[in-house]
């Protein structure tokens, strides 16, 4: 089990990256934001998190469910982010990657 880890902040000012692996992790184990960050808190070293903070997010690094935890999270995503999710949101439903979503589905727009 799990020690209730308090990181001496809120989310909101938790550092960008950190948070966007958070949301990948959460959503990948099914588990809350905040147990994943707290996780990731425990098992990082210095060198891994001094990493993490010093690269920026490449769209090769994204996938179809840590774009969409990203979407669950906050109601949006960046032009490109929504550009890469037209692109592969419904060969992801079709392959059962994720779950067919109306909303979200609205919210792409014009799919071809």
């Amino acid at each position: 089990m799990m020690k209730n880890l308090s990181t001496g902040y809120t989310w909101d000012e938790a550092p960008h990256h950190l948070k966007q692996a958070a949301l990948h992790l959460s959503y990948a184990l099914k588990i809350d934001k905040i147990e994943a960050y707290q996780l990731l808190l425990e098992k990082i070293d210095f060198k891994d998190l001094k990493n993490a903070l010093s690269t920026t997010e490449k769209k090769g690094s994204w996938t179809v469910e840590g774009v969409m935890a990203e979407y669950d999270e906050t109601g949006k995503l960046s032009r490109r982010k929504k550009a890469f999710m037209k692109e592969v949101y419904l060969t992801a439903v079709k392959e059962k990657q994720i779950e067919f979503d109306r909303e979200f589905y609205n919210y792409l727009g014009d799919i071809r």
